[in-house]
C-alpha cells in the first residue's frame, strides 16, 4: 500500500519496518519489531505534538497528526492481542454500546465504523467505565488491520465477504494485486480524527490533578452585568459542548475549507439542535442540568486573561507562560503553565468556579 511521506526521520523508519513486518506477517511469519519500541511513549507524542486541526487539502489527504495515527494504528493491529471479546464485553454494563454481537477483531469495516460512531455518541457515559481505554486500544487495532492491508473483494467489491462493506469508503488499489481494494483515504481520516479525540481525551484524564476542593468561593463576585455580558460568548461555547467528541475535527476536515463556527458541527450532528438557555444569575447557573461549560463564558467576564482552547487544539500552542482554560465535551481542565522544572499542569474540579478561585488564590511569584 503506497503512503505519503513522513516528514520525520524516526517516525519514517518506523513506518518502513513496520511495512517489513506486516508483510512477513501476512505471509504467516513472525516479524521482529524494532528493539526498545515503546508505544506509551509514541501515543504520548501523537497526541502532544501534533496538530489535530491541520489542514488538509485535495493534494495532501492527509496530515501530520494522521500519518502518525497510521503508523500507531498498525502498530497496534500487531501488539494488541485478540481475544474474541465483543463490544459488550469489554465494557459491561454501558448498553448504548451493544450494537453487535461481532468480536471486534472480526468486525468488517461497517460494523467497526459503526462502532467508532457509537462510542463517539455515547463518550461522556462510556469514558469513565473501566473497559472504556480497552474498548479504544481494540477498535484502534482493528482499525489498523484495514489501514496495514488491501482485500480482494468478490464481484468488484459487491460480494457479501468483503471486509471493506461499504462502498464509498474503499478504493482500488491495483498496486497490490488485481482486485485488491483498501480503505479510502477520507475514511481513514475521519476515523483518525475520532481516535486523537477519544485518546487525548484519555490521556488528560490521566494527567488531571484535581484542586479547588478547598477554594473559598466567597473570591468570585458574579453580579447580574456579568451573565448578561456573557451571552455574546455562551451560545458558541455550549455548542462546542454539545457535540460528539471529534466531531469537530472530523467536520474541519471533511468540509476542508469550509469551517467557520462550531455551529456548522452543532446543525450538522442534529439539524434540528436547539441552543442552550443562557444562564442570568448565579443561581441560575447551580441549576441542575448545567454542565461545567455553562460557567466558562461569565467567568471569563471576570478574567478575561484566562483564553479559551478546545478540544481541537495543539497542545503546543497552550500559552507557555500563562493560564488558560482547556474544553472537551463535558470537561473542562483549568491548565497551568509550565513553572521552572514543573511539567504543564491540568487541573480539574467539576466545578470551573472552584479551579477559578484556585487561580485566584495562585502564588503569583515568578
Amino acid at each position: 500500500m503506497a503512503r505519503p511521506t513522513l516528514h520525520m526521520e524516526r517516525w519514517a523508519e518506523l513506518d518502513r519496518r513496520l511495512e517489513e513486518v506486516l508483510g512477513y506477517v501476512a505471509g504467516g511469519i513472525e516479524g521482529e519489531l524494532p528493539e526498545g519500541l515503546d508505544m506509551g511513549s509514541l501515543m504520548e507524542e501523537w497526541l502532544t505534538q501534533s496538530s489535530p486541526a491541520e489542514p488538509v487539502d485535495a493534494e495532501l489527504m492527509l496530515n501530520r497528526m494522521h500519518l502518525m495515527g497510521t503508523v500507531l494504528a498498525r502498530l497496534a493491529y500487531l501488539l494488541v492481542e485478540e481475544d474474541g471479546r465483543t463490544v459488550q464485553a469489554v465494557v459491561p454494563g454501558c448498553k448504548p454500546l451493544e450494537i453487535s454481537d461481532t468480536p471486534v477483531d472480526r468486525m468488517g469495516w461497517r460494523e467497526l465504523q459503526s462502532a467508532i460512531d457509537n462510542l463517539q455518541i455515547h463518550w461522556r457515559e462510556a469514558c469513565a467505565l473501566p473497559g472504556a481505554r480497552d474498548l479504544c486500544w481494540k477498535l484502534f487495532a482493528r482499525f489498523g488491520c484495514f489501514v496495514a492491508y488491501a482485500v480482494e473483494c468478490e464481484g468488484g467489491g459487491d460480494g457479501p465477504g468483503c471486509p471493506l462493506d461499504i462502498f464509498h469508503d474503499r478504493q482500488e488499489c491495483p498496486e497490490a494485486h488485481p482486485g485488491a481494494y483498501r480503505l479510502a483515504d477520507t475514511a481513514m481520516i475521519q476515523a483518525l480524527d475520532a481516535f486523537f479525540s477519544m485518546f487525548r481525551y484519555l490521556w488528560l484524564l490521566s494527567h488531571e490533578e484535581r484542586a479547588g476542593d478547598n477554594a473559598d468561593p466567597s473570591l468570585i463576585d458574579l453580579r447580574p452585568h456579568h451573565f448578561e455580558a456573557a451571552t455574546d460568548t455562551y451560545h458558541l461555547t455550549t455548542m462546542h459542548d454539545d457535540i460528539h467528541i471529534g466531531a469537530l475535527t472530523q467536520y474541519r476536515h471533511r468540509f476542508a475549507g469550509m469551517y467557520n463556527t462550531v455551529s456548522q458541527v452543532a446543525y450538522f450532528q442534529n439539524p434540528v439542535y436547539q441552543r442552550r438557555r443562557a444562564p442570568m444569575s448565579a443561581a441560575d447557573l447551580a441549576a441542575q442540568g448545567r454542565t461545567a461549560a455553562d460557567a466558562l463564558p461569565v467567568l471569563q467576564q471576570l478574567y478575561p486573561e484566562l483564553r479559551l482552547y478546545h478540544e481541537d487544539a495543539d497542545l503546543r500552542s497552550l500559552p507557555a507562560n500563562a493560564w488558560c482554560w482547556l474544553h472537551a465535551p463535558g470537561r473542562v481542565w483549568l491548565v497551568q503553565p509550565p513553572h521552572r522544572q514543573a511539567p504543564r499542569r491540568f487541573l480539574w474540579n467539576p466545578s470551573p468556579v472552584a479551579l477559578l478561585a484556585t487561580y485566584i488564590a495562585r502564588d503569583p511569584s515568578p
